[in-house]
């Protein structure tokens, strides 16, 4: 009785160290994410915005343009109802996202040493680690599935099922990981799929009821438009990513070689959902490199789950050991790229725009990474209108002659462009526009940032 006590004292010792070692983990991934927790030229400006325009009544699609599924746009929109605009607090979403994906991550985990290695692997692969820097959508997709991963382990399939359709209203791509799970279940996957129609349909048939085919349009055709590839520039895309994220893709090769070398069953729900990915991946049109980030965790808990399974105690330290070397190196490699990530990505001049634009009436339109986020900082209200967009892949979609239509009927006050270099968004190049362009605006400001150029157009009528 005595020793089983001291067995379980030491378990809990281990386990409260452990936990402890984790803790510091996070803490030092969100210390190293500060360097990135500032306004980038991204996307998420605009999710933001449009995040605030739901706050105020409008409808995705139906009043805007938007092209993915609606769930981060209103958990933004909740934000701005609470607390009206705070940069910061929007920022937050993806960082709390991912620490809450890497305790998950860390609850799937069997082992002491697993519960260490698999969150590190997820936070600190570069992929991950400076998606984090902005809200594209990802990382709360990444977080749902796995929580839908979790209650799937304990046996709530069902549970797992709804959160899988749930997924899919903050990332169309999660539904790859639905498909290869209910694959790997087979014939125990009913639950999951009843669970997935009961969130996914309805909310897809709600959205539909209040936009209409806009809704179709804009978040499924829309990815259709997507130029295709050719197989060298794919080939250069995963050359790119694995020499990212090497450490990753050689532990994953590394094992399933060891395991088929040692004659031991491959049959994992994680690989399942690894394969099916990868080969999604190959097979879109134009793939980019954090749609990755919703299936690393996967490939985390492959990596330690085979560990796991290797039986001789003293190769299973040392291959322990390797791991946690490996895992140094590529946090390290990350870190390297902080520097870069800034330079290239950081709206440093975002202060300097603003400062000008301040004491300005009438509404503001631009591109989407610039123009939204000065909007946001000033208090001006943008041009909205589901025809109406800047980014190249949305004006194919709507066409410039109708996004030229929407401009000349909204009349904005001042445009404000981004220009990177001699580099400059296709539509401020079309005919119809550098027309409207030359009769009603002139350049009042250009503010450079590297190769940055912020031009702010002025217009009257």
């Amino acid at each position: 009785m005595q020793n089983r006590c001291m067995r379980i004292c030491m378990v809990m010792e281990h386990l409260r160290k452990t936990n402890i070692i984790f803790l510091l983990i996070l803490l030092l991934f969100v210390i190293l994410q500060s360097n990135l927790y500032h306004p980038v030229l991204s996307d998420e400006n605009q999710y933001f915005y449009l995040g605030k325009e739901i706050s105020e009544g409008s409808i995705p699609y139906k009043d805007f343009f938007f092209s993915h599924p609606p769930l981060q746009l209103y958990i933004f929109a909740f934000i701005f109802k609470m607390v009206f605009y705070n940069f910061y607090i929007l920022k937050s979403i993806a960082i709390i996202s991912t620490i809450i994906s890497a305790i998950i991550i860390f609850k799937l985990a069997e082992s002491n040493s697993a519960k260490l290695i698999a969150p590190t692997l997820f936070l600190f692969n570069a992929t991950l680690f400076f998606s984090g820097a902005a809200n594209m959508g990802i990382n709360l997709t990444t977080l749902i599935i796995l929580l839908g991963f979790y209650l799937i382990s304990k046996k709530k399939l069902f549970e797992g099922g709804l959160l899988f359709g749930l997924a899919l209203m903050t990332g169309l791509y999660s539904i790859v990981i639905f498909f290869a799970t209910c694959i790997f279940l087979w014939k125990k996957s009913g639950k999951v799929i009843l669970g997935f129609i009961v969130t996914a349909l309805p909310l897809n048939l709600f959205f539909y009821a209040m936009s209409g085919f806009d809704y179709i349009k804009q978040v499924f055709l829309y990815h259709f438009l997507k130029p295709m590839e050719g197989s060298t520039l794919k080939l250069a895309f995963f050359s790119n990513l694995v020499m990212r994220d090497i450490v990753l893709f050689f532990l994953v090769l590394l094992c399933i070689t060891f395991f088929i070398g040692s004659k031991g069953k491959l049959r994992n729900i994680y690989l399942y959902n690894i394969i099916a990915y990868l080969v999604f991946i190959a097979l879109l049109s134009k793939p980019i490199s954090y749609y990755m980030v919703l299936v690393y965790p996967m490939v985390a808990l492959f990596i330690v789950e085979m560990i796991d399974r290797i039986k001789t105690e003293q190769i299973k330290f040392v291959a322990v050991i390797c791991v946690f070397l490996l895992v140094g190196f590529m946090g390290f490699r990350t870190v390297q790229g902080i520097d870069t990530f800034n330079e290239r990505n950081q709206f440093g001049k975002l202060d300097e725009v603003v400062e000008y634009m301040e004491d300005k009436e009438g509404k503001l339109f631009g591109d989407f990474d610039v123009a939204t986020l000065v909007a946001l900082e000033t208090g001006m209200d943008m041009i909205v209108s589901k025809d109406l967009d800047t980014y190249p892949l949305a004006v194919k979609l709507i066409g410039v002659e109708k996004i030229a239509d929407e401009i000349e009927r909204l009349q904005p006050s001042y445009i404000i462009i981004h220009q990177i270099g001699s580099t400059m968004n296709p539509l401020w190049r079309a005919e119809r526009i550098k027309d409207f362009m030359e009769r009603n605006c002139i350049i009042e400001k250009e503010i450079k940032e590297n190769k940055n150029i912020y031009l702010v157009f002025g217009c009257s009528y």
